[in-house]
């Protein structure tokens, strides 16, 4: 490991440290003069524009009591909006139909995440066959799914 270095003081430069001319210093000074006016302009139209303080501060005021008072209105509809969506999801899990279609959607969900992250893909189908009937397989049971809502949704629903 090498020995850590220390630094000296000492009032020259000595290192990768520039040394810039008092030529070029006195260029960039009188560069940098013309934009600090400037921004003394814009700092006095400012102030010009604002007014008094007194004006400002009820400005500012006024609109903080605005935006508060619009705050306030969107919560409370936000707060409606989620009870009334608690209740109606509170009914419509009383239906069998939706509750067992959370169950089987929350497990195929965490499936997909385990196969995803690595974890359940042991098994490689051994030709595009296997892979086809799968396929077959996984639509002919949304059909039936289909077929099953549309007969026992309305029968078990609550209103």
């Amino acid at each position: 490991m090498p020995a850590q270095q220390t630094v000296e003081p000492s009032s020259t430069p000595t290192g990768n440290v520039e040394i810039v001319s008092e030529e070029v210093a006195d260029r960039l000074k009188e560069a940098v003069e013309p934009a600090a006016e400037g921004a003394a302009k814009l700092a006095d139209e400012f102030k010009k524009s604002v007014g008094d303080e007194k004006s400002t501060k009820k400005t500012i005021i006024k609109y903080i009591d605005a935006f508060k008072a619009k705050a306030i209105e969107t919560f409370n509809v936000i707060g409606a909006s989620a009870a009334s969506a608690v209740s109606f999801t509170s009914k419509e899990l009383k239906n069998p139909v939706v509750s067992s279609h959370v169950v089987l959607g929350s497990g195929l969900v965490g499936a997909i995440a385990a196969i995803s992250a690595g974890k359940l893909h042991t098994c490689t189908p051994p030709n595009k066959w296997v892979s086809i009937a799968a396929g077959v397989f996984a639509t002919g049971l949304v059909f039936a799914d289909a077929a099953f809502v549309k007969k026992n949704y309305p029968k078990y629903k609550k209103t």
